[in-house]
């Protein structure tokens, strides 16, 4: 009986902390990947109007927003969380889309023609030329 009482006390006491603190990796996650996400749009928009593309832009302008206001539309409904949880795990190879994300982004506005604060040229300036391999 002493046993029992020993890890139920363990469990009650562990399993709050545990819970909150995958919710947080969790959150840090998601976040940084939907930021990424963006990064990937504005870069893509951003090459389509300097290739004198304007019409493309806009197309791909749209369909990130239709992404963005689908995925919103998503979170409200209970099928969310299963999804949370496959990109959080990796079954989605986010690390890899980061990376190349991140890169493409790094070679598109590190450019003396485009205006972007110190800070973020700080970050880009630090992200490795070779992608991560799987």
């Amino acid at each position: 009986m002493k046993t029992f009482l020993i890890i139920l006390i363990t469990v009650i006491v562990t399993a709050p902390t545990f819970y909150l603190v995958g919710g947080y990796v969790t959150a840090k996650r998601l976040h940084r990947d939907m930021l990424y996400a963006d990064l990937m749009w504005f870069t893509a928009i951003d090459t389509m109007f300097e290739a004198g593309m304007p019409e493309k832009a806009r197309k791909v302008t749209q369909t990130a927003a239709d992404s963005t206001l689908q995925a919103l539309s998503f979170s409200q409904t209970a099928k969310m969380k299963g999804s949370l949880l496959v990109t959080v795990m990796g079954w989605i190879r986010m690390d890899e889309f980061r990376a190349k994300t991140a890169l493409r982004a790094k070679h598109h506005f590190l450019r003396d023609e485009i205006q972007i604060s110190e800070d973020s040229k700080k970050f880009l300036s630090g992200i490795p030329e070779a992608s991560p391999s799987p």
